[in-house]
């Protein structure tokens, strides 16, 4: 758009005599005119589907004032305040802006053939305004006054030159979302009820025969699954998006551990959630004291991996290499306490859904990453827990910086395999892949699919990179 195509022109901006008499009558809102203003804005609030604390709805811009013209909008603030929710102030109004455009387009709001335009407006940062009316409270609250200067009198001035060559850069502007100030609050700590998992084992890890996976309990609503080889990953999803309450997971017991301890091979080696996520380690720990009790000749090591799913299974398969290499019990340990410290866990989620229904994410908060399409990019921690590294707009532009954050942090690739893996979503991982493989050469690269408790937390759509 360009300047000329505001049609700025003395008839179009020049200030009348009276408002605008199909709106009011003298200085008093038409009662026809309040009762619709009243239910346009009812039907915005429901729309939104949030507990607003609203402070008052207010009728301004140029209808609420003498500067009005023939194709004049009526200007519709909702007051909220801001200061009451946890959020990035700048995030929620973008949140309420998109939400405002939809409702918008998708209504054809006029009275007296003026269009009636929805906004949000922070009560702590209240709009500038030659007239102001009260909705809520039918009356004035700040009465516009009339203006006898012409334009002629002012074309000529500073002032007036400065806000045409605003607008004139609004205009020739673009929105770029990557440079907005757009960032959710940390998400909440997971480290109670956190990711437990076994890990995702490949085809040839299943058929190796030195792998085995000490399952966790998965529980939705009344129904309980077992994270195994029975695991039904469309049915677990089905389930869960059709509960309104958030699925839980229970690790396994010590004498689950004990079970599988109890087999031919002489080096056991454990690999179990990080600590910071799950109770999985612990009760691996309290099963190997207690195993050893009656077969003091077995080695066997717990290994705290500091991340999840298919983390664990790069673990599982170094170690395996180590072994296959004739290391001894005490340097294979030494060695994966290495490869752990080196090793790097990163995830974006499709949805929060998870994490809303677990109380760990607000209603607006998971509301506010869906409308903006705002996808989180989380990474490991040296200590194992979890950090958000970044976010973006959309899943392409996320998996973008997933894999920028991950070779920042990724030295010698063609040294070392990458896994992915992912929650019903493969056509995702290959296009993971396929950006992976123009930016490094890595050893290896396999996708498996998510098991039980990964498929829980990375909820449909999810995926996860580890290295």
């Amino acid at each position: 758009m360009k300047l000329e195509d505001l049609n700025l022109q003395e008839d179009t901006i020049k200030f009348s005599e009276t408002l605008n008499k199909d709106i009011w009558n003298g200085e008093e809102l038409k009662p026809q005119v309040y009762n619709k203003l009243n239910q346009i804005a009812s039907a915005f609030i429901e729309y939104l589907d949030l507990n607003l604390d609203i402070t008052d709805i207010q009728f301004t811009g140029s209808m609420a004032n003498f500067n009005f013209n023939p194709d004049s909008d009526i200007d519709l603030h909702i007051v909220v305040k801001f200061d009451d929710y946890d959020i990035n102030s700048d995030l929620l109004q973008d949140y309420f802006n998109a939400k405002k455009t939809v409702f918008n387009n998708n209504h054809d709001i006029t009275i007296y053939g003026h269009p009636v335009e929805l906004y949000v407006e922070d009560a702590g940062k209240p709009a500038e305004a030659g007239g102001k009316y009260s909705i809520k409270y039918d009356k004035w609250l700040k009465k516009p006054e009339k203006i006898t200067k012409k334009i002629e009198d002012v074309k000529d001035s500073p002032k007036y030159k400065e806000l045409v060559n605003k607008i004139q850069d609004i205009l020739s502007s673009e929105y770029n979302s990557d440079e907005a100030n757009l960032v959710l609050d940390e998400l909440y700590d997971m480290r109670k009820n956190g990711l437990s998992s076994g890990g995702e084992l490949s085809e040839e890890m299943r058929e190796n025969g030195h792998f085995a996976n000490v399952p966790l309990t998965l529980q939705v609503d009344d129904a309980e699954i077992v994270d195994d080889m029975t695991f039904d990953q469309a049915d677990f999803l089905k389930k869960v998006a059709a509960s309104e309450e958030s699925p839980k997971s229970a690790c396994p017991s010590p004498d689950a551990y004990m079970q599988a301890m109890d087999c031919d091979a002489d080096h056991i080696y454990v690999i179990t959630l990080s600590s910071q996520l799950s109770g999985s380690y612990n009760s691996a720990c309290l099963a190997k004291d207690l195993f050893l009790e009656d077969h003091e000749d077995k080695k066997i090591c717990v290994i705290d991996s500091k991340s999840a799913s298919v983390g664990e299974s790069l673990i599982g398969l170094y170690i395996a290499s180590c072994e296959e290499a004739g290391m001894d019990f005490e340097t294979v340990v030494e060695n994966v306490g290495n490869y752990i410290e080196n090793q790097h866990t990163f995830f974006v989620l499709e949805t929060l859904e998870t994490l809303r229904k677990a109380g760990r994410l607000s209603n607006l908060k998971a509301k506010l990453a869906s409308t903006l399409n705002i996808k989180p990019i989380m990474g490991s921690t040296e200590e194992g827990s979890i950090q958000q590294l970044a976010q973006a707009r959309g899943m392409n532009k996320a998996l973008d910086r997933m894999v920028q954050s991950m070779m920042e942090v990724t030295k010698n690739c063609e040294n070392r395999v990458l896994a992915i893996s992912h929650c019903n979503c493969r056509e995702r991982a290959l296009q993971l892949k396929e950006k992976i493989e123009k930016v490094a050469s890595f050893k290896d690269i396999f996708i498996v699919d998510t098991a039980g408790v990964s498929s829980m937390y990375a909820n449909d759509g999810g995926i996860i990179m580890v290295v």
